[in-house]
């Protein structure tokens, strides 16, 4: 999350323009806004963690020291602990240790991609009257997305979708960096 500096500075500047007489100080403000930007980094670096495809031990460890932390900042900053903060602290690195493949390819990102595909092409046919046209045309969109033929003339036009071997690499890179940073943070 390396825009996270940025967007809460942004946050906390607009917080403070608008602040009402009876508000937060400039302070507590920038205060509130430092916290919120650790949590989310802690939390990135945690998501980034259980992302990884065919976990080592040693990965599995720093992804569990990466956990620990945002849930402390969670309960500093008095927020309930939800079912699925609780399956992320508790299970989370039980399941990456346990299944094969560790979590990262079992993750439903496709599923969200799924309903997206479905709402845009509702929105692309919403002004047809005839329901079987509706339908029938929808049906030939839906299959030239999925068509392989299709696939590989879009890749052909736009090369860059999708990430590469050396962009995995480079995200677990990125992650390692963060947890030995927060191993040195911890031993300090």
């Amino acid at each position: 999350m390396q825009i996270a500096d940025a967007i809460m500075d942004e946050i906390a500047e607009l917080l403070k323009r608008e602040k009402k007489p009876n508000g937060a100080t400039k302070e507590e403000i920038t205060a509130a806004c430092e916290k919120y930007k650790r949590l989310l980094i802690l939390l990135d670096g945690a998501f980034s963690g259980l992302r990884t495809v065919d976990p080592t031990r040693e990965q599995c460890n720093l992804t569990e020291e990466f956990i620990q932390k945002p849930m402390e900042a969670w309960r500093e900053m008095g927020f309930s602990v939800t079912p699925k903060a609780h399956v992320f602290e508790t299970h989370a690195i039980k399941q990456m240790r346990t299944y094969v493949g560790g979590l990262g390819e079992k993750l439903e990102d496709w599923l969200e991609h799924h309903h997206q595909i479905g709402h845009r092409l509702e929105q692309r046919f919403r002004g047809m009257k005839d329901r079987r046209a509706r339908c029938h045309a929808r049906r030939r969109a839906e299959h030239m997305i999925s068509n392989p033929g299709m696939q590989v003339a879009r890749e052909k036009v736009n090369p860059k979708r999708g990430r590469s071997q050396g962009e995995i690499e480079a995200q677990q890179q990125r992650v390692a960096k963060r947890m030995a940073v927060l191993r040195e943070q911890q031993a300090n």
